[in-house]
């Protein structure tokens, strides 16, 4: 009986270690602690020392993997170091009851994706039915829905989670970039280009709910004008930009047609392009997300702010035609050896790597974020120099196969697999041949 016993501990200890957190016994009859009051409580609590698990799915694609490890990796860029280091990243097969029992989770994929999401999917308040998002008396079937919502964790009710998916692997790459849960709107779902929804929980002792969604956030009272290839949206009171809206159309246009002769992509239909006279108007808009694979453009214009930002932005309508790279270094590098914009034109960039400014190319290329504490005066001109060059002595196709290949691929091992070479010694081959320039050439 006693070897029995050791017998079936053993196999129960197996098959929760497989499963992943197998032996939490969570109930939807527990009652929610009552210190747990949504984004603001969440926020406090990471912000004082509470550690949170970014779970990454590994049951769909390599491609899937890779692009929800990245997203894991990038999910606590934009913290201070110290907040950083309380995010800890785990792949869903990894997630133990320690985890669920101490630490808030964030989960990120979907139910093809993550076996995490899969597992409780049936006691979350949105459920990943047969492809479509079920939500209270809603049913969303468009293939671009993105939802990011913050609940108490139905396996663990002392502690939060947040669900970060999309429907449609598609989409996925793009899951950061929906409106962050805030003390005013607990989930946020993004159905397509026009509908988006925000609101709160129902809560109850024992669980969060959405018995009845708001109305479409999405609201547009704006004048319009089309041109070619845009369909642009203002406030009618906005008269900046009726007195210049034929400027602005010339210029965009312009701009659309250098950048899709350059990359030789259009866009199918019309981009549709947000002009607000302030960014505090803009903000009071809660449909606006950035949303570039959409096909949609927003932007402050104004007498203080008429720069040549619209470039960047209709660049990336176009690439994201292409996809999103696992790092922003390959998409902005992309960017900068256009030549589209000459912003930092002006700037020797032999200066800039010989500086004891000089960031090591390493130190640009880890997520879909650049490190905010870094100058961009300095760094933004290393990333384009660098793609540049690439350009320059390998060619635009290479450096397009380089981009598509790190749509799943790490950086090293994008470049590598089509240059033969990892970026340390690319890098090298940069720095050499910027030392060489002289005069006029160096600035660059």
């Amino acid at each position: 009986m006693k070897k029995f016993l050791v017998y079936l501990l053993t196999i129960i200890f197996i098959l929760s270690a497989l499963t992943g957190c197998g032996g939490v016994t969570s109930t939807d009859s527990e009652k929610i602690d009552k210190s747990m009051t949504g984004m603001r409580d969440y926020s406090h609590k990471v912000l004082y020392g509470d550690e949170v698990v970014v779970v990454y799915g590994t049951i769909g694609s390599k491609q899937d993997t890779a692009v929800l490890y990245n997203l894991a990796k990038s999910y606590s860029q934009g913290f201070q170091k110290e907040i950083r280091d309380r995010f800890i990243i785990k792949s869903d097969v990894e997630v133990n009851e320690d985890d669920i029992k101490n630490r808030h989770i964030i989960i990120l994929g979907n139910p093809e994706t993550n076996q995490l999401f899969e597992k409780i999917n049936e006691k979350l308040p949105m459920k990943v039915i047969d492809g479509s998002l079920v939500v209270g008396d809603k049913v969303f079937k468009d293939e671009s829905v993105i939802f990011k919502y913050l609940i108490p964790n139905p396996l663990n009710k002392k502690k939060y989670l947040i669900v970060n998916g999309a429907l449609n692997k598609k989409y996925l790459p793009y899951i950061l970039y929906v409106s962050t849960p805030s003390r005013n709107a607990e989930y946020v779902i993004k159905v397509n280009k026009n509908e988006k929804y925000v609101g709160m929980f129902d809560k109850t002792d024992t669980q969060w709910l959405i018995n009845k969604i708001g109305e479409n956030s999405w609201k547009d009272d704006f004048k319009t004008k089309e041109s070619e290839h845009f369909i642009f949206h203002y406030s009618p009171l906005d008269d900046n930009v009726e007195k210049n809206i034929n400027k602005i159309i010339e210029e965009r246009e312009k701009t659309y047609e250098e950048i899709s002769k350059k990359l030789n992509i259009s866009y199918d239909g019309k981009i549709d392009y947000y002009l607000f006279m302030s960014d505090k108007i803009k903000k009071s808009y809660k449909q606006w997300d950035v949303d570039f694979w959409l096909g949609n453009i927003y932007e402050v214009y104004n007498k203080e702010n008429e720069d040549s930002v619209y470039k960047y932005f209709i660049y990336r309508v176009l690439i994201d035609q292409v996809g999103l790279p696992l790092s922003k270094f390959t998409q902005l590098g992309l960017y900068g050896a256009l030549d589209v914009d000459s912003k930092y034109s002006g700037i020797n960039i032999k200066d800039v790597v010989n500086s004891d400014d000089y960031v090591p190319l390493e130190y640009l290329t880890t997520g879909l974020l650049i490190d905010r504490s870094f100058n961009r005066d300095i760094v933004y001109p290393e990333i384009f120099s660098f793609a540049k060059y690439l350009i320059n002595k390998y060619g635009f196709d290479k450096y397009m196969e380089y981009y598509k290949t790190n749509l799943y691929e790490e950086i090293d091992k994008a470049l590598y697999s089509v240059y033969k070479k990892d970026l340390y010694e690319l890098e090298g081959e940069w720095l050499d041949y910027i030392n060489a320039l002289e005069g006029e050439n160096s600035e660059k």
